[in-house]
């Protein structure tokens, strides 16, 4: 059975819905008069002398905050860049170890070394490698990706700022005009004056709240701009050497072996087997 609407539930659900509508329209019209002042601004600004605020040691750390956020970009891609070419690395080894094998069908000497070498590319890319992969991206990427949603926040906060600081300076200039130009016995300017002196310094609270706290920021990660790598540092090496040491330690076998000096002497007579039967065709 579908339960009944009562026409107090019908009542509530239209209030509630008239209320959020009337909100969305507010915020939209918050939002039109925002961009209107600010752009009055802006052209303000351009065309006359307005006091306008500055931060000159934000100015510098936002500055540096660019210069590292860039050097972040550059070595994401390079992180890109290792892995697609390690695995390419990887498979062309495969690939290679396989098309070597694939000459010693009839159990021709050194046909042991091409299995060897075959079995330890199978070994790196079907056992180690994901191993490699999950710590790499746990390690590497991960925190790499920490840092990027970081900056995303900070930037977002300074697009916000830079709209702070020109409702601050829009409301500071405009009560220094109305308090030089307005008299005391108008009642309307008053007014005006009241009215805007409450906006300026809700704008002054938004602006040096805002500044302050992203002024740290920034200064911190100015501070401690490696202390955001040490962690990817110590994985990129320990990754490329668990990879080395375990090529190194099956390739040294393999090694041994050819350099045996029965394999020595196996690939010294069959060349010179191949020369003989050469000569004789």
């Amino acid at each position: 059975k579908i339960p009944q609407m009562s026409d107090s539930d019908i009542e509530d659900q239209s209030e509630a819905a008239s209320t959020a509508g009337a909100e969305q329209h507010k915020g939209f019209l918050y939002k039109v008069k925002a961009f209107k002042r600010r752009t009055l601004h802006k052209v303000q600004k351009a065309t006359t002398k307005l006091e306008e605020t500055k931060d000159e040691e934000y100015i510098e750390y936002h500055r540096r905050f660019i210069e590292i956020d860039t050097r972040v970009e550059k070595l994401i891609k390079s992180v890109k860049d290792y892995v697609r070419a390690q695995d390419s690395f990887c498979q062309a080894g495969a690939v290679l170890a396989n098309d070597l094998l694939e000459f010693y069908d009839k159990d021709p000497p050194l046909r042991n070394v091409a299995i060897m070498l075959k079995d330890v590319h199978d070994q790196l890319n079907e056992q180690l490698r994901p191993v490699l992969d999950d710590k790499w991206e746990a390690e590497v990427v991960l925190p790499m990706r920490k840092v990027v949603e970081k900056f995303e926040e900070i930037k977002a906060d300074h697009t916000r700022r830079e709209r702070y600081v020109i409702d601050y300076d829009h409301y500071r200039n405009k009560h220094k005009s109305l308090e030089a130009n307005h008299k005391k016995d108008d009642a309307k300017a008053q007014e005006k004056l009241k009215e805007t002196e409450a906006k300026l310094k809700t704008a002054s609270s938004k602006y040096h709240s805002m500044n302050e706290r992203l002024s740290a920021e920034l200064r911190t990660v100015d501070d401690h701009k490696a202390t955001l790598m040490h962690e990817q540092l110590v994985a990129v090496v320990l990754s490329q050497h668990q990879l080395a040491t375990k090529a190194m330690t099956e390739l040294d076998k393999i090694r041994k072996v050819v350099q045996d000096p029965r394999t020595v002497q196996q690939v010294k007579d069959a060349r010179e087997n191949y020369h003989r039967a050469a000569n004789l065709a």
